[in-house]
């Protein structure tokens, strides 16, 4: 289902099953805005390089989806650059977007395929980019992607001018990076979240979450939470047990790892050790 909103204009979508289709289950574009409410998202598995196999929303407007399940949305191994992903929701230039009350799971690259030297997939559940985003309440699990540039990896990740963006009451547990390349700068900004934002002074705040046995075979990347770019503030959470899974994949921290020129401010939370 595609469509193009105005401006001004509301796009309703409620209790409706999303089931293996061919291209976007659902693909909202222009100025208007989305609501999407109680729906299931499903069994959309091919090789094509599709960015948002779930809901793709893009060109302004508010966004809004609660109360809904991803499951078994995922592409090839190869995607063709690093902004393809996104593979439940892709989000690009929308005014807000608001994510509760959610489950993601099985999403992003399978673990089943071997992966090629050339394999690359980001954002295995949601791809915020240039999009303020609140993501409350919400499950991730048995969720995976792959790295083989610097920035291609995570499972949730906020690239661009997303400041603002906020993740709070959320579990992201049990999710992957795998790595395909073994280039020298592979996986530095992958993780169950990874956050690249444009500019030094764009926030994001994690508040409530628990991040834990997460794996990643990224060489700079951490399982937990990467900082590549931007500002984290992190409050409240339990980031646990996140594993590197490589034995020379020690040029990062594997709960949480923060690059030069990124900044994390954490409070009242643990953290492995």
């Amino acid at each position: 289902m595609s469509f193009e909103v105005p401006e001004g204009a509301l796009l309703e979508v409620e209790r409706v099953h999303f089931l293996k289709a061919y291209q976007n289950e659902l693909r909202k574009t222009g100025k208007g805005d989305l609501l999407v409410r109680d729906c299931i998202f499903a069994e959309h598995w091919s090789d094509s390089r599709i960015s948002g196999r779930g809901i793709y929303a893009s060109g302004g407007g508010t966004v809004a989806v609660t109360n809904c399940t991803f499951a078994r949305l995922g592409g090839p191994t190869e995607l063709s650059n690093t902004t393809d992903g996104g593979d439940a929701i892709y989000l690009s230039s929308c005014v807000r977007a608001y994510i509760d009350n959610c489950l993601f799971v099985t999403n992003g690259a399978p673990f089943s395929v071997p992966l090629s030297p050339w394999g690359r997939h980001k954002a295995a559940s949601i791809y915020a980019n240039s999009t303020p985003t609140i993501i409350s309440n919400c499950r991730f699990s048995a969720c995976c992607a792959a790295q083989r540039h610097a920035t291609d990896g995570g499972i949730v990740c906020f690239t661009g001018n997303s400041g603002g963006s906020k993740i709070v009451n959320c579990a992201l547990v049990g999710n992957g990076d795998f790595l395909s390349y073994n280039g020298g700068n592979a996986g530095a900004s992958g993780g169950a979240i990874a956050c690249e934002m444009s500019a030094a002074d764009l926030t994001l705040d994690i508040e409530n979450c628990t991040i834990a046995y997460n794996l990643t075979d990224g060489y700079k990347s951490a399982a937990g939470i990467n900082v590549y770019s931007g500002t984290v503030n992190l409050k409240n959470s339990i980031i646990y047990g996140n594993v590197r899974g490589r034995e020379n994949n020690f040029l990062a921290g594997a709960d949480i790892d923060v690059k030069a020129g990124a900044t994390l401010n954490i409070s009242y939370s643990l953290v492995t050790g």
